[in-house]
């Protein structure tokens, strides 16, 4: 996936397209193919140009004491129509959710008040966006989040100064589309890596490794961790035409946990779940919420069929 008109939001949307690479071959692509050309398309800017729609997104309570907050990734799509554009952020329910015990032994489950998402500017340093959730889904793990509108206007005029772009709706995929054994990136800021002066997102990749239809999740064979929640998995695709090679990628939906059977297994330790005995018991599986569950969602956030 790549952009490839001008960013920024005065401009419009960013339209993305596909990059071709000339490959003389006549056989379809392999995954010893897409794998080899990982780099390649990175020095193209498939991987560079979507860095800008990954931004690390920050959360708190007000009775939380001090500085303390939780930390994960969000990522921009949108949507233009002749009046405006709309956009919104993904990332994890978990994310943006207080699972804390209180010191009855609740375990809450509320929204946190104060969400942030830290996005660079076009002409250097960062600025905090504060955001508002609009839609969660626990089961999924998947929250929605557009800018508040009680700080920012229609239109986002007042966010023009942002150096930032986004994913329209005809980049997403579904896993009926996808492969195992196909080849994947994401992007995001694990354990706080790439968070600064300037945000650069930490690109790492992997492969499909299995599609479950029934438990309604992607498992790539890639790690992540803490901080990594939230990421956007883009897929490396290859076609052939008569001119070659045609490279290019689709959102295949977010980096969401561990698997089931590594937190069963670390549970079984005693160890709490924020333990780094996580790292020993993670065989370097990632599950991903598909698109297929969170494209209706985010449709009717930017209004679109």
């Amino acid at each position: 996936m790549i952009h490839v008109a001008p960013r920024g939001i005065l401009s419009g949307i960013c339209l993305l397209t596909a990059v071709a690479i000339g490959i003389n071959q006549a056989e379809p692509p392999t995954v010893d193919d897409w794998l080899a050309k990982i780099s390649d398309l990175a020095t193209v800017g498939l991987i560079a140009r979507s860095k800008t729609s990954v931004i690390p997104v920050t959360c708190r309570d007000s009775t939380w004491p001090g500085n303390e907050e939780r930390a994960g990734t969000a990522f921009l799509l949108g949507a233009r129509d002749s009046l405006e554009l709309r956009v919104c952020a993904l990332t994890c329910a978990h994310v943006v959710i207080d699972t804390t015990i209180d010191t009855t032994l609740v375990r809450k489950s509320q929204v946190l008040s104060q969400i942030r998402i830290r996005a660079n500017r076009r002409l250097g340093g960062t600025s905090s966006v504060i955001m508002k959730v609009v839609h969660v889904n626990r089961r999924l793990d998947f929250a929605v989040l557009v800018p508040d509108p009680a700080v920012y206007p229609p239109g986002l005029s007042s966010l023009a100064a942002l150096d930032i772009t986004y994913t329209q709706p005809s980049l997403w995929t579904t896993s009926q589309a996808l492969a195992e054994g196909q080849p994947v990136y994401y992007l995001g800021y694990p354990m706080g890596m790439g968070v600064g002066i300037r945000n650069h997102p930490v690109v790492r990749t992997g492969v499909v490794a299995q599609i479950s239809d029934e438990a309604n999740y992607i498992l790539v064979d890639g790690f992540v961790q803490h901080g990594h929640s939230g990421s956007p998995v883009f897929t490396i695709e290859g076609k052939t035409d008569d001119n070659g090679m045609v490279w290019s990628g689709h959102l295949v939906g977010i980096a969401r946990a561990y698997p089931p059977e590594v937190i069963d297994a670390l549970q079984g330790t005693g160890a709490p779940p924020g333990s780094s005995l996580i790292v020993a018991y993670n065989p370097g599986f990632t599950v991903v919420t598909p698109m297929d569950s969170i494209a209706p969602v985010l449709r009717k956030v930017l209004g679109v069929p």
